[in-house]
């Protein structure tokens, strides 16, 4: 596993790599947000969620069993950039 600051990470995104979910977990980590704020392939409520849909990757908020702000990406390290941008720190 690689371990990223921030700064790196998006050097590191910047070259066209991809980034991985054990990449995610630690720019998660090192940004100060809350494990409980996501989920990654499954669900809990009011949380950010990434799972898989037939062919592609879906990111959207779950709420009382609701699904807002939908978006769907053609790969995993899409869908985790844009989590990632939509996670805030918990300070």
């Amino acid at each position: 596993m690689r371990l990223f600051p921030p700064e790196t990470l998006s050097e590191h995104l910047c070259e066209g790599r991809s980034m991985t979910k054990d990449e995610f977990l630690e720019a998660a980590r090192t940004r100060n947000i809350d494990p409980r704020s996501f989920g990654l392939d499954h669900r809990r409520d009011e949380c950010h969620v990434l799972e898989t849909r037939d062919t592609k990757w879906t990111v959207f908020y779950s709420e009382r069993g609701l699904e807002s702000g939908i978006r769907h990406f053609p790969t995993e390290s899409d869908a985790l950039e844009y989590l990632l941008s939509v996670l805030r720190p918990d300070f």
